[in-house]
């Protein structure tokens, strides 16, 4: 609890007098918070670059850092554009990754996430294999577990 305190005194800090961030219905986003995970939003490497400097230079004030080996940096960009990201060192640079259960995509497809929840509900039904295959489990039962095991899978995550 205490580190999520720290977490949100430091965003607050580096966001003060900062202009940056995505436009959405008149105001400007610049991250998505939710417990220890956050994510940065900007429209350009620029103010990534000035961001990461802002929470980097705000966490050391309070004795803590940013860990490098867990920081990805996405480009959302549709036109194909490779933007030059050597001015932001020690970063990986990804083409998709998992926030908050869900995978994200540099390119907005969702068949990445369709094919993972697919595949999830396939070992979940794999592993039932020997209800399956009982026979004194009536077929009442099984689709029961059916519904209760795997749909939430696929409808919840709509």
């Amino acid at each position: 609890m205490l580190f999520n305190v720290y977490g949100e005194y430091i965003i607050r800090k580096a966001l003060e007098k900062w202009k940056g961030g995505f436009p959405l219905g008149g105001k400007r986003i610049c991250n998505l918070r939710y417990a220890d995970d956050t994510v940065l939003v900007t429209t350009s490497m620029k103010d990534m670059k000035e961001l990461l400097q802002r929470l980097e230079v705000e966490s050391l004030e309070l004795g803590l850092c940013i860990n490098k080996s867990k920081t990805k940096l996405m480009i959302v960009d549709r036109s194909g554009n490779l933007l030059d990201t050597t001015n932001i060192p020690s970063v990986d640079i990804v083409e998709d990754y998992i926030y908050l259960g869900s995978q994200i995509c540099n390119n907005g497809s969702c068949v990445p996430e369709i094919k993972r929840l697919i595949a999830m509900a396939k070992c979940a039904m794999i592993r039932l294999g020997s209800i399956w295959k009982n026979r004194g489990i009536t077929f009442n039962t099984k689709s029961r577990l059916v519904r209760a095991l795997i749909f939430p899978y696929i409808h919840v995550r709509n």
